[in-house]
């Protein structure tokens, strides 16, 4: 399909119901937008951990904020992004019930080493897409969710630092050719074995360019809640 674009929305962009409205308006507003990449939900507040850095927390069995100086415990840390997730989807008004009961099984999984750190950090741009795709749904929007264990988003066993394997490229390729808007989640991929492996840390941007060079898409969007064009990072460089 020609004319497509690809728009890839960061963790502030899709922290919560409103956050995700507005992101559904970009959306509609232009038909050439039928591939959406979501990161994990971001911070509402500054004083708050990243959803991410929650996961992470679990991973470690909750010595991740220790460098922070900071005691969260791999409890507190499932509830947090639980409760994040619980008030996304009620804020939304969609059924959740079967997405937050996967949600809590996939918190209690026990995997060996870098398999674990990735597939519980991948979780978070995982539901996000998967919440998303349902809003748009129930708003009346063809659209669907396709995950990267499903579609074939293939990549090295480098598991917390993974590289897109070629073969991928074909398969995302044959997500296109259909009018649906196609919501999928950032940051991670599969491996030939079928297990969870992610990109380097804001991996959702490489997940956005590797699906616009696949599809050969018009243009590549990346967009931000923060006002207006930045040249550069304003946690670095004044704006």
């Amino acid at each position: 399909m020609t004319n497509s674009v690809v728009c890839k929305f960061g963790g502030s962009s899709v922290a919560n119901a409103d956050q995700i409205e507005k992101v559904r308006r970009i959306v509609t507003a232009n038909s050439q937008r039928r591939f959406v990449v979501v990161s994990a939900p971001g911070r509402i507040h500054k004083s708050e951990e990243k959803i991410t850095d929650h996961l992470l927390n679990i991973a470690s069995n909750g010595t991740h904020f220790q460098e922070k100086r900071k005691t969260v415990t791999a409890s507190d840390s499932k509830l947090a992004v639980i409760d994040r997730f619980t008030s996304i989807i009620n804020d939304l008004e969609i059924d959740g019930k079967k997405l937050l009961e996967s949600l809590k099984q996939d918190l209690e999984t026990k995997l060996e080493g870098e398999r674990q750190i990735a597939f519980l950090a991948s979780r978070g741009e995982h539901y996000n897409a998967r919440v998303i795709a349902a809003y748009f749904q129930k708003q009346g929007m063809e659209s669907r969710v396709s995950l990267p264990e499903d579609f074939g988003l293939l990549v090295t066993e480098s598991f917390l630092d993974a590289k897109v394997e070629e073969i991928a490229y074909e398969n995302i390729a044959a997500l296109d050719g259909t009018e649906m808007i196609t919501v999928v989640p950032g940051f991670y991929g599969v491996t030939e074995n079928g297990e969870i492996a992610v990109f380097s840390r804001g991996g959702s941007d490489l997940t956005g360019g590797e699906i616009a060079y696949a599809i050969d898409a018009d243009k590549y969007e990346n967009w931000t809640d923060v006002n207006g064009d930045l040249d550069s990072d304003p946690g670095i460089i004044p704006a």
